[in-house]
């Protein structure tokens, strides 16, 4: 039981930080609509 937690856990930041990689990556060419993945962080 403890190792699907866990499992879940690491799913959701590895897709928290895919998010932020999109985000940074979309700022730093500076322009898109960035707003709803900002929102989402």
């Amino acid at each position: 039981m403890q190792n699907s937690a866990k499992k879940r856990i690491q799913n959701h930041l590895a897709y928290k930080l895919g998010q932020a990689m999109i985000h940074f990556n979309k700022e730093k060419k500076g322009g898109g609509d960035t707003g709803a993945i900002s929102n989402s962080l």
